[in-house]
């Protein structure tokens, strides 16, 4: 199965655009423009934002179209396949977006001398993982809950662009506006990137804003996980 979805995956060229030649472009035209002081803080927006292109709306539609086609309905009948067809569009995506996030992150090592440390590193590593890992179950409880392909591209792209713009990852509202923290930290993706920002001195928080950010991260992780539970019942709907 895991074969399957790599060919499939690699055959669909909107994957290619959207997930790997789209943010390495953003990431060197960026870099030419603003330089690496940009860079130092926005090498994570850009790996949050290759998270979610790299799973909301292909997963999505990918499953959307195999519960149309019965594929799912077959998988059922079959023992243990469903959670093999999940981990197989798992790890598939997951190979793809971590080979981007390292392009992106030796593109400004290497090409804009961006300045990094110990906790620049881990926080890339793991705060891309739970980020992909997140929009992964986003992505499959809208795949569970649409039955038409007609319905799910609209959806998808307009969660895909509602989260990407008010969790801060492509314009940094809550830099320009105070008050925006309290919608940016939010958000999944949002209390990420605030925690990453201010852990390298981009933006300051107070301790209750902290406090804040943690608990946001806390609870969207359980509450993804319940949701990710509950939607892959919906499989059999």
């Amino acid at each position: 199965m895991f074969k399957i979805e790599l060919i499939r995956i690699i055959k669909t060229p909107i994957n290619w655009i959207f997930s790997v030649v789209f943010p390495i472009a953003l990431m060197i035209l960026l870099g030419l423009l603003l330089k690496k002081d940009f860079l130092n803080y926005g090498i994570m927006a850009l790996v949050l934002l290759v998270s979610l292109t790299s799973t909301i709306i292909p997963i999505s539609i990918y499953i959307c179209s195999d519960k149309i086609e019965k594929r799912i309905k077959h998988y059922l009948i079959i023992k243990r396949a469903i959670p093999k067809y999940t981990s197989a569009l798992y790890f598939v995506n997951l190979i793809m977006f971590e080979f981007v996030a390292v392009v992106l992150f030796l593109i400004a090592l290497l090409g804009f001398k961006i300045q990094v440390d110990y906790k620049t590193i881990l926080m890339l590593i793991s705060f891309s993982f739970i980020s992909y890992t997140l929009a992964f179950i986003i992505a499959i409880i809208l795949g569970s809950l649409i039955n038409s392909i007609n319905a799910i591209i609209p959806y998808s792209m307009f969660i895909f662009y509602v989260l990407i713009f008010i969790s801060g990852i492509t314009v940094p509202l809550q830099t320009m506006m105070d008050q925006y923290f309290y919608v940016e930290v939010l958000t999944p993706f949002g209390c990420l990137y605030m925690f990453y920002s201010y852990v390298i001195a981009a933006i300051n928080l107070s301790s209750a804003q902290l406090i804040i950010t943690f608990i946001s991260i806390f609870i969207w992780i359980i509450f993804l996980l319940y949701l990710f539970y509950v939607s892959l019942k919906m499989y059999r709907k």
